[in-house]
C-alpha cells in the first residue's frame, strides 16, 4: 500500500512539474540563455525539470552539473557531472558535433583528466581543419572552437579563435557576460608574458567594468596602467586604490606620486645608469640602487651650489637622468609587491618621491 501511494505522488509530481514547464514555457533554449547568462538559479530549475522529463541532453546535463555547484549543490552536481560524462562519451561517439565536443573536453578538465580531454579537442579541431564540420556562424561556436584549441596548449590558435568570438559577443552586451570574462583573463595571461601591458590592462579593465574584483585585481590593474605609461589613467586608479581602503592606503599613494614623477620624467628608461636591466632586479640591488642614487643626486646639487664654475644646465641634465632611473627602479620595486613606503622611509628618500622640488638644481 505504502509503495502504491509512494508512486501516485511521484507520479502526481512529474505531471505537476510538466505542467509547470508548459505554463513557464521551459524549454531548452530558454534554461540555456538563462544559463549563458549566469543566472544559474533560474536555468537550474529549467534544467531539473528538462531531466525530470528525459529531454536534457548531455550538454544539458553538465549545464544542471555546473548550475547544482553554483547554487551551493556540490554533492548533487558532482554526481550530475557523472551522468552527463556518460550521456556526452555516447553522443560524441556516435558523431556528436562541436557543442559536444565542447563540453566532453571540459568535462574530462574538471575530472582532472587533461590527456583525454586534449584528445577530444583535437579530435574535433581535426574535423573542423577537415571541413568535415560547418564552418562556425555564431560568436558562442567561435568561443567554443578557441577553447578546444586552448584545451591542446595551443595557444596562438585559441587566441586567434577568442578574439573573434569575443567582438561577437561585445555585439551582443550581457549575453554572454562569463564567457567574454574568460576570454579576457586568458587573453590577458598571454599579453602579461609576452609583456603587452597596455593589452593587459585593456583586457582587465573590461573585466572589472562590470562592477566587482577585488582590491589586489584592481591593484594589479593601476600596475598594468603606469607600466604601459598611461600616466592620467594610472593615477587614478591608484587614487581609487586609496579611497576603496584607507587604512592599506600606503602602497597605492606612493605609487600615485611614483607615477606622477614618471609623467614628469615622460618615457622611463629599462636600464640603470650603470646599464643594467632593470626589469627582474631581485629586492636587495634595487635597494642599493636606490640610495645610490639618492647620494648621487645630493652629490650633484650640492656640487653645483658650491662650485662656482659649476654649469647649471649640466647639473640639471644629470638630476633628471638620475631622476628617471631612480623613478624606474622605484616603480619596479613596487611592481613586484615590496614595502615601498617603509623601504623609501628607511632609505631617507621619500620626500624625492612626493616633491619634484626635491630634483631641482636651483639657482645659485
Amino acid at each position: 500500500m505504502q509503495n502504491r501511494c509512494r508512486a501516485v505522488v511521484a507520479a502526481v509530481l512529474l505531471l505537476s512539474a510538466a505542467v509547470f514547464a508548459e505554463d513557464a514555457g521551459t524549454s531548452p533554449e530558454k534554461a540555456v540563455a538563462l544559463y549563458d547568462a549566469g543566472r544559474y538559479a533560474e536555468a537550474r530549475s529549467m534544467l531539473e525539470l528538462l531531466d525530470a522529463e528525459g529531454k536534457a541532453s548531455g550538454a544539458l546535463l553538465y549545464r544542471l552539473a555546473f548550475a547544482l555547484k553554483q547554487t551551493g549543490a556540490a554533492g548533487p552536481g558532482k554526481a550530475m557531472e557523472s551522468r552527463a560524462l556518460a550521456a556526452l562519451e555516447q553522443e560524441f561517439a556516435g558523431g556528436g558535433g562541436l557543442e559536444v565536443a565542447f563540453y566532453l573536453s571540459n568535462t574530462y578538465i574538471n575530472r582532472n583528466d587533461p590527456d583525454r580531454s586534449a584528445q577530444v579537442a583535437l579530435e574535433a579541431t581535426d574535423r573542423l581543419e577537415a571541413d568535415t564540420w560547418p564552418a562556425p556562424q555564431t560568436a558562442l561556436d567561435r568561443f567554443r572552437i578557441g577553447k578546444l584549441y586552448a584545451d591542446q596548449g595551443r595557444e596562438d590558435e585559441a587566441a586567434g579563435w577568442y578574439r573573434k568570438a569575443l567582438a561577437g559577443f561585445e555585439e551582443q552586451a550581457g549575453r554572454f557576460p562569463s564567457y567574454e570574462k574568460w576570454i579576457r583573463s586568458y587573453l590577458y595571461k598571454a599579453a602579461s608574458d609576452q609583456r603587452d601591458w597596455k593589452t593587459a590592462g585593456d583586457l582587465l579593465r573590461d573585466n572589472l567594468k562590470a562592477g566587482g574584483g577585488s582590491r589586489i585585481d584592481h591593484d594589479l590593474l593601476a600596475v598594468l596602467l603606469t607600466r604601459s605609461g598611461q600616466w592620467n589613467e594610472a593615477e587614478e586608479a591608484w587614487r581609487n586604490l586609496e579611497r576603496m581602503d584607507p587604512a592599506q592606503a600606503d602602497r597605492p599613494r606612493y605609487c600615485r606620486q611614483l607615477t606622477i614623477r614618471a609623467r614628469e620624467v615622460g618615457t622611463l628608461p629599462l636600464e640603470t645608469l650603470d646599464g643594467e636591466p632593470i626589469a627582474g632586479l631581485d629586492k636587495e640591488r634595487m635597494e642599493v640602487i636606490l640610495k645610490e642614487l639618492k647620494n648621487r643626486l645630493e652629490a650633484v646639487q650640492v656640487g653645483y651650489e658650491t662650485n662656482p664654475e659649476a654649469d647649471q644646465e649640466s647639473a640639471r641634465k644629470e638630476s633628471a637622468k638620475i631622476k628617471s632611473v631612480f623613478v624606474a627602479v622605484a616603480l619596479e620595486y613596487a611592481y613586484q609587491g615590496h614595502p615601498i613606503r617603509e623601504t623609501a622611509f628607511q632609505g631617507g628618500y621619500a620626500p624625492m618621491i612626493f616633491h619634484a622640488s626635491k630634483w631641482e638644481v636651483r639657482d645659485r
